[in-house]
């Protein structure tokens, strides 16, 4: 799944800055509301599986848990019991991965997702958000100067770092190779050839960030 998040950054020498309104293109933001809608795209979610309809499934979260139509979610079928030789003590299960579903209608309480898996059973354990999610930090300079570039490049990293959700990888080669295809940043932030760009260089989720 690719997620392409687009958004303005207007920036000033020394500071993110308030663009005009007739500027054109998403709004922009600061920094930091920057890194916290992402994290909220990605939030952790745990539920089961109460219903199976061929391969639509009937999951026990929806809006209130943070679920989002497009979310991958993680089907775990829990398996044998594991318990201490001489103690007898319940020390845990195994767990058995099933497959991933994509999320396609939320409602409040329950969501239903296309499954893409051999079997889902009602009871599977219903995971997102557990590890680190790969995000590739993709940046449009737009005229900006180099080292605010970097600064900004940097603080974003940063950011997404200290949150401990993601795996931030650059997404300088991604710029290049678009580049030598002849797509403009306008062009891909319009959500054209981003499926390419994912598939060339195995991005899960590209955040392209177009300064200004």
């Amino acid at each position: 799944a690719t997620l392409l998040l687009t958004v303005g950054i207007a920036v000033a020498q020394t500071k993110t800055e308030e663009a005009s309104p007739d500027a054109g293109g998403p709004p922009p933001v600061s920094l930091t509301a920057l890194v916290n809608q992402v994290i909220e795209r990605f939030p952790h979610v745990e539920g089961e599986v109460v219903e199976v309809r061929a391969k639509t499934v009937t999951l026990s979260v929806g809006r209130r848990q943070g679920v989002v139509p497009g979310m991958a979610v993680s089907l775990i079928r829990p398996g044998r019991e594991i318990r201490h030789p001489r103690t007898g003590e319940l020390l845990g299960r195994t767990e058995e991965p099933v497959g991933r579903a994509t999320v396609t209608q939320v409602f409040d309480t329950v969501s239903t997702a296309t499954f893409d898996g051999a079997e889902a059973r009602t009871g599977d354990r219903v995971s997102a958000g557990d590890g680190k999610t790969r995000l590739t930090l993709l940046v449009f300079k737009g005229g900006v100067k180099d080292s605010m570039v970097e600064a900004l490049t940097h603080e974003l990293y940063e950011g997404f770092n200290a949150a401990g959700r993601f795996e931030v990888v650059l997404g300088d080669q991604i710029a290049v190779w678009l580049a030598q295809q002849g797509v403009s940043p306008e062009i891909f932030l319009q959500g054209k050839r981003v499926a390419d760009a994912a598939g060339q260089f195995k991005a899960d989720n590209i955040l392209a960030v177009a300064l200004r």
